[in-house]
């Protein structure tokens, strides 16, 4: 191996002196030692021989005869050796990496009084090595930083040069060591990729690769310390060290020096350059400050372009009651930054704000952070601001809006924000000793009320969070300003339950899939019958007197800010359209494409609502379809008016069994939007379709004066209407959803499990799918029982399923909220149960009402569920066997 300079193996073997110079000093020589006649001592110094700056960590060693040997290092380049008696020593210092190569020094000193030594050496400011495959070395400079490569399973040598940068490195942090910068590139002229950007870092993966690690040796807390890394011209990217790698450690750190690391996995090809240093935290706040209120509004630099004020506001902070507690939360990265990043891509947002972060401590009363978010607001000259805030930081918002006006904010989006409190607070205000007895007996510890202790005894009952109670005073100051439709928006989440069954059981009502606090949060805020996000009820996020409301469906009450999996891109696509409006930004409409109903051989039903006009008036809108993707204005399209809202287009002069795709459109001075894409198939010359129907069910209106609907008296199949919940005569047949009454229906029809490739399978056999996505259809057919003449439409002629939204309508005119109100309903809608849909066995019968809409979800679709305890909306496979009552078009 070919190397420019000697570098030895070991991390922290040691360079050698380059000039050592020693001299006596007479009796009158100045020193910090107590002379005594007696004894000598011995001071020295390493320095470097270009700047004269201290050599920290030098290896000193002094040795004699029947004398055990006396070891230190160096701090501030400087070290000493007292108390020694008269007589002869042999001195050896050894210098840390980063210094030019010399042999080892080993001088013996006669001591009869005070010695005085400097060391000067040649610091390495920057070298290159060639690392053979197969091998791994280690590179270092003087300024502290060392740099491991592991190209034991990398297939080329691996060329690294290394070199201490001059300039400056990331404003506002302290500089602990001098920055580096380092270049990797392969020595067998492999191809080389673009530069590497801060995503592309990574873990160790599978194949050919090098592993690089950098650390840095650094006396003092790590806690308030971290790497820096700075790609090319690109904003840095901080990241913490955590740990000592073992095989880093030697006799230093118990010296007080504790060994950061950060480990990159690279393919061994790639051409990067970054710069590297590690620098400090700017600890801007003591424990004092954080009990009586610590709060800063800042600037985040370089994030946006724009010049309108946007100020995001986190919510409450567990675990603040010290100046670590509240520093080791960033909202900026911990909260905010899914947001952010959407943010930041939008070239209108990007464009048009700039962004700043109120940070507060959650301990103080609400309306004292109100005052002092005014207070900083005046410091920074901000008029007029954009907020978004989540949870507590809506109320925080308010305040001020409440002291010192409404004209003081442009807008308020909220996240989450209990503006009439949570019940929950006062729950967990009571559970604060809780934990310690869960703790103790472990086997009850994930039940609900032991997640909700949990909680409790991460939050103190500080002024503040007692503020969140609904009977709290900030509360009922607040039931006083009750905002404006033109200036509070509110985002709110509701998880929504899982179902899952049980043969000996039956149907069980199961936890959202969230985080075990939420879920139990959800349980005591009352579940089914009281929408929430694990901490706040729906309707205090949602209250009737804010302006545009939106429901986040399966977001928990952190995910209403970050997103779910940290994509923020459905908090997003609520907050872009208001973000626009208020800086007064044209740009085309936001609409959505409706579903494709009442489908015959020639003509097809469907339309759009478009939720914002852009900023603009809308001057055109209807939809567009065509037999190839992505159609628009250049296709075949409809006008249907002007103006936002919702609108219906009829498609005809349609081609009989041909797949259509179709996107409503609207038009403003910006330019034209467009809604999401739907396909359809049209149906065959014969206009009923070519699939079996019901004709065997006697069809009987019996109407609901409350929703204006008319419906069949009784569920497909049955021989009569019910007269009571558990009447099997009016049970029924058990549908798949999207099959024609091909007989599959019939509760004892026999099963198979082959799935079909086509609408209809040409057997009357029950399909069973055990296997995602449990569909008795492979591919998916989403357009199945879309409308009176869609595609399988089992029900009579003039009827078809009902839509999600029609069930709503009728569970929420029943008496009761539960299979009672269902059979109570002008429906009488029977307990019939259900066919499990990987054994085909009946279950629940008696028990529980199961009804398909014509609603898909995803890869499921939705249907009306009602037992003893309570009624809703849930989503199914469509594989399982549910019942149908058909509505009247």
């Amino acid at each position: 191996m070919t190397r420019k300079i000697y570098l030895p193996q070991a991390l922290f073997f040691f360079g050698f002196v380059t000039m050592i110079i020693i001299t006596s000093c007479s009796d009158k020589s100045p020193t910090s030692v107590t002379e005594d006649p007696e004894k000598g001592s011995i001071e020295g110094q390493t320095i470097t021989s270009d700047t004269q700056e201290g050599i920290n960590d030098a290896f000193v060693i002094l040795s004699a005869q029947n004398i055990t040997d006396r070891e230190t290092y160096t701090e501030d380049g400087k070290f000493q050796f007292s108390n020694l008696d008269h007589g002869e020593y042999q001195l050896k210092i050894r210098l840390p990496q980063g210094y030019s190569e010399n042999d080892n020094l080993e001088k013996i000193i006669t001591v009869d009084g005070p010695v005085n030594i400097e060391v000067r050496a040649d610091p390495v400011r920057e070298q290159t090595v060639t690392i053979q495959r197969g091998t791994k070395d280690t590179l270092a400079t003087s300024s502290g930083v060392y740099l491991t490569v592991d190209a034991t399973e990398s297939e080329a040598d691996v060329e690294m040069h290394i070199e201490e940068t001059v300039e400056s490195l990331f404003s506002g942090q302290q500089i602990l060591s001098k920055p580096i910068q380092i270049r990797l590139g392969s020595s067998n002229g492999g191809s080389t990729s673009s530069l590497l950007q801060a995503e592309m870092i990574s873990s160790a993966t599978s194949g050919n690769k090098i592993t690089m690690s950098i650390l840095q040796s650094y006396s003092g807390n790590t806690d308030e310390a971290m790497f820096a890394f700075q790609f090319d011209e690109e904003e840095p990217v901080f990241a913490y060290a955590e740990g000592i790698p073992k095989e880093y450690l030697d006799s230093r750190v118990n010296q007080g020096t504790e060994v950061m690391a950060h480990e990159f996995t690279l393919s061994p090809d790639a051409e990067f350059q970054f710069k590297a240093a590690l620098t400090k935290i700017d600890r801007t706040c003591d424990d004092s400050e954080i009990s009586q209120g610590y709060r800063s509004l800042k600037e985040l630099d370089g994030v946006l372009d724009g010049e309108k004020p946007l100020i995001l506001i986190h919510g409450i902070q567990l675990q603040n009651a010290t100046c670590d507690d509240f520093l080791d939360y960033d909202p900026e990265v911990d909260l905010f930054e899914p947001l952010l990043k959407e943010l930041q891509e939008d070239h209108d947002i990007h464009s048009n704000y700039k962004v700043y972060i109120y940070r507060y401590t959650s301990n103080a009363p609400v309306l004292e952070n109100s005052v002092a978010l005014w207070d900083m607001m005046q410091s920074e000259g901000i008029e007029e601001p954009v907020i978004i805030a989540h949870s507590m930081g809506g109320l925080v918002a308010r305040g001020l809006m409440l002291s010192e006006g409404e004209d003081k904010v442009d807008g308020l989006i909220t996240l989450g924000t209990p503006h009439e409190g949570s019940p929950l607070a006062d729950l967990i205000s009571s559970t604060h000793n809780i934990k310690e007895f869960c703790d103790q007996n472990p086997i009850i510890a994930s039940r609900p009320f032991c997640q909700v202790g949990k909680l409790g005894s991460l939050v103190p009952n500080t002024p503040g969070f007692l503020d969140l109670s609904p009977n709290s005073d900030v509360i009922s100051d607040f039931q006083n300003l009750k905002g404006s439709n033109e200036k509070i928006y509110s985002l709110g989440g509701k998880l929504n339950p899982e179902m899952d069954w049980d043969l000996i059981m039956g149907p069980r009502i199961k936890a959202p899939q969230t985080d075990l606090v939420y879920q139990a949060g959800w349980s005591f805020l009352g579940g089914v019958s009281s929408y929430n996000d694990g901490i706040v009820p729906l309707e205090s996020a949602l209250p009737e007197w804010s302006g545009l409301q939106s429901i986040l469906n399966d977001h928990n009450h952190s995910e209403v800010a970050r997103g779910i999996h940290d994509n923020a891109s459905s908090v997003f696509d609520v907050v872009r359209p208001v973000l626009l409006q208020l800086a007064s930004i044209i740009t085309v409409p936001q609409l959505v494409t409706s579903d494709v109903t009442d489908i015959t051989s020639t003509s097809a039903t469907t339309g759009g609502q478009i939720s914002n006009d852009g900023g603009a008036d809308i001057t055109a809108r209807g939809v567009c379809w065509s037999t190839n993707q992505d159609p628009s204005l250049n296709d075949s399209c409809t006008n249907d008016g002007s103006g936002v809202g919702e609108f219906e287009s009829t498609i005809t002069d349609l081609t009989a069994e041909t797949e259509y795709f179709v996107r409503a459109y609207a038009t403003n001075d910006q330019g034209t939007g467009y809604g999401e894409q739907r396909n359809f198939t049209t149906e065959s010359e014969s206009g009923n379709g070519d699939w079996p129907r019901d004709t065997t069910t006697e069809v009987v209106d019996v109407y609901n004066p409350a929703t204006g609907r008319t419906w069949m008296d009784r569920n497909l199949g049955a021989s009569r209407a019910a007269t009571s919940r558990t009447d099997s005569e009016a049970y029924g047949d058990l549908y798949q959803w999207g099959r024609a009454a091909d007989g599959h229906e019939k509760r004892n029809s026999s099963t198979t499990s082959t799935l079909s490739n086509t609408d209809q399978p040409g057997h009357s056999n029950y399909i069973l799918a055990p296997n995602s996505p449990r569909d008795w259809r492979s591919p998916q057919n989403d357009n199945l029982w879309q409308g009176v003449n869609s595609i399988n439409n089992p029900c009579p002629d003039g009827y078809r399923l009902p839509t999600e939204a029609e069930w709503e309508a009728e569970r929420q005119s029943w008496n009761s909220n539960d299979i009672v109100g269902a059979f109570e309903s002008p429906l009488k809608l029977p307990a019939a149960g259900f066919r499990d849909n990987s054994s085909g066995f009946l279950d629940g019968v008696g028990g529980y009402g199961f009804y398909w809409s014509s609603t898909v979800s995803e890869t499921f679709s939705l249907y009306l569920f009602s037992d003893s305890i309570s009624a809703y909306i849930l989503r199914e496979f469509r594989s399982s066997g549910l019942s149908l009552r058909c509505i009247k078009d």
